[in-house]
């Protein structure tokens, strides 16, 4: 979608004017989601709703399952480690992989 955009010279502000993108807020940059909207926007009931559903558990399920079959199809492509690799036929730990997607998804 980007690439066509530029690559007509379209305009952001022009898509958004004609009903394609949401109008911009705030300034861009790294930490704009963070400031582009407010708690008073939040709707906090549907949050409570979601946290409580099984949706969120089938997310969690689903990052669970991803990690652990992509762990699985690594260890089962690669057997050992790279060259240079000071302990190439240490198993992989996927406790420890489990721990650093649940980190990941803190955030």
């Amino acid at each position: 979608f980007y690439s066509v955009v530029f690559g007509a010279g379209l305009q952001m502000e022009d898509l958004a004017a004609h009903g394609w993108t949401y109008p911009k807020k705030g300034s861009s940059g790294p930490l704009t989601i963070w400031t582009s909207y407010s708690f008073a926007e939040v709707d906090f009931e549907v949050v409570r709703k979601v946290l409580f559903s099984m949706d969120i558990v089938a997310l969690v399920a689903m990052a669970i399952l991803c990690t652990m079959l992509g762990a699985l199809a690594i260890t089962g492509r690669y057997p050992t480690g790279p060259s240079g690799d000071p302990q190439p036929d240490d198993p992989l730990d996927f406790n420890a992989e489990l721990i650093t997607v649940g980190a990941a998804c803190l955030f």
